[in-house]
């Protein structure tokens, strides 16, 4: 049986189509998509003539009618997608328009409703809104943009949980930044929102340090562990990797001489290094040590004692190993801060290169 106009024109409209007419479609569509985005662009420039930007308009307006057209004669076209073609017109019309490309689809014409209903383009605040939403229709022509969709919704769960601890800790450090630096700088921390602000950019390191805490407290806060600047997503991976050892005063964790096969991080606690020349080093909570036997892969240089009730994050050798292989930022903090202890311990006595 000979397909239906339907069935052609949603042919004709797929992505992935790889027929000659298809293809020549695709390429209109791009045309026309990038002929809006530079007129919207263009129009975000105060000093063009008057004349210009009324061509701009005109140009933005037939962009979004086109969208418009297009997205009409694909929401008629739903039922013949493959996933939807067991269930009504009416239904798999429905289910189209809540899809990703729908949704897209749905957007890219909102300025079509805005020019219905007698709204114009004043300026630049305007036209950066129709670019936002016609440069998500550019996605929907990467071929990978299927491949991502499905990796998103199969990893659903990790990325949520991400989410979730990304979530608690930037709440933690708001309130407790707000707390302690409401009454020196009101400005910047004197409500939630504003120090919610701070803990993004803190967290996220894209901050520039034009707000930072003044009190003591407030410098506990921001004081970051090795690993904050690796971000988010490496810190999640690393936090999957460690093991939570607890051990009361006076324990030994690390012996002079002991294979150098994991290294410690310090949640809570205190321990005492013992130098192997004598004397003495006292690591608090957010510290490490046995980094310089790890990266090195040498007997332990120096013992490390209790001297209180101690949690320890381990983090061994080959799983430092695997994350490192992908990620070298890990490898590349953990060897700066080795190196800057070296160099310490050197100044604190010779022949002392490590613990």
């Amino acid at each position: 049986m000979a397909p239906t106009w339907r069935a052609r024109i949603y042919g004709l409209l797929r992505y992935t189509d790889p027929s000659p007419a298809a293809r020549r479609w695709r390429g209109l569509h791009l045309t026309v998509l990038g002929i809006g985005l530079l007129a919207v662009i263009l129009l975000s420039i105060d000093e063009l003539p008057r004349e210009i930007k009324h061509w701009l308009r005109v140009v933005i307006w037939a962009v979004t009618v086109v969208f418009f057209l297009e997205y009409l004669v694909r929401l008629w076209a739903a039922p013949e997608f493959t996933r939807f073609d067991q269930q009504s017109p009416t239904l798999a019309r429905v289910r189209w328009a809540m899809s990703v490309p729908g949704l897209i689809g749905l957007l890219a014409v909102l300025p079509a409703a805005m020019l219905a209903g007698g709204y114009g383009i004043t300026g630049s605040d305007t036209a950066s809104v129709f670019c936002i939403l016609w440069v998500l229709k550019l996605g929907l022509h990467a071929p990978a943009f299927g491949t991502l969709s499905r990796v998103v919704s199969n990893e659903r769960a990790p990325i949520a949980s991400v989410l979730i601890l990304f979530g608690i800790v930037l709440m933690l450090a708001a309130t407790a930044a707000h707390l302690l630096e409401r009454v020196r700088q009101p400005e910047q921390f004197g409500s939630l929102p504003g120090a919610m602000w701070w803990a993004v950019v803190t967290l996220t390191t894209t901050g520039y340090g034009d707000v930072v805490p003044l009190t003591v407290g407030g410098n506990q806060v921001a004081r970051v562990p090795i690993f904050a600047s690796l971000g988010v997503v490496t810190l999640s991976e690393i936090v999957g990797k460690l093991r939570t050892r607890y051990y009361p005063p006076r324990i030994t964790v690390v012996r002079r001489g002991d294979v150098g096969d994991s290294m410690f991080f310090i949640s809570s606690g205190e321990v005492e290094v013992r130098l192997p020349h004598g004397g003495s080093v006292r690591l608090d909570d957010g510290a490490f040590f046995g980094e310089m036997a790890l990266l090195e892969r040498q007997p332990r240089t120096a013992s490390v004692a209790t001297t209180k009730p101690t949690t320890l994050l381990v983090l061994y050798a080959s799983d430092f190993y695997e994350i490192a292989s992908h990620i070298p930022a890990l490898a590349e903090a953990v060897e700066v801060e080795a190196r800057r202890r070296r160099e310490e311990n050197l100044g604190r006595q010779p022949g002392d290169a490590g613990r």
